[in-house]
């Protein structure tokens, strides 16, 4: 576990982060079960890895000045419906967002240039997206389920990023 500063802590309801606060270390608010509310400051620019995992109050948190977001920074904040980035985003990283079992719906503008294997599994979103290939706006997110044999994929007109992984293990890819 880690050693954030209000790790396990559920004492907190809301928190405001000021603006003089740039970034969210790693496991900051790590498994901060009764934390509801978080206003970040556009000043924050970066979440670290675990920062927010098993919050799982948050219901809503608005992450528009961020640009790097870490792995496992929401993981299991089942409370979060849906999430807009701003135009600042670049950089979602591995399993970000990786079992929050109410995300239903996502928006990334075209900023963002790299998104790590697994960043929104186990969520309504990717569970109601269909086998194939699977987008994310104009982002080729992954292939899911089964791959038959000998696929070649055909990348849509407008994609402008292939997630890191999206083909990973997939051994039945013929082409692209």
């Amino acid at each position: 576990m880690g050693t954030g500063v209000f790790a396990g802590c559920n004492s907190i309801g809301s928190i405001t982060i000021p603006s003089k606060i740039t970034e969210i270390p790693e496991y900051t608010f790590d498994k901060c079960f009764d934390l509801e509310e978080v206003i970040l400051h556009d000043s924050v620019t970066t979440i670290g890895g675990y920062a927010f995992r098993e919050c799982s109050s948050i219901e809503d948190i608005n992450l528009k000045g961020v640009k790097t977001i870490s792995y496992n920074a929401f993981e299991e904040c089942n409370s979060i419906e849906a999430i807009t980035f701003g135009d600042s985003i670049t950089s979602i990283d591995e399993e970000a967002f990786i079992n929050c079992y109410s995300l239903e719906k996502l928006t990334l503008p075209n900023s963002v240039k790299e998104i790590g294997a697994r960043a929104f599994q186990n969520t309504p979103w990717y569970d109601e997206q269909p086998n194939g290939v699977v987008y994310l706006g104009n982002i080729l997110y992954e292939y899911k389920g089964k791959m038959a044999e000998e696929t070649t994929i055909n990348v849509k007109e407008g994609t402008y990023l292939i997630a890191n992984y999206a083909f990973a293990d997939r051994k039945e890819l013929k082409g692209i």
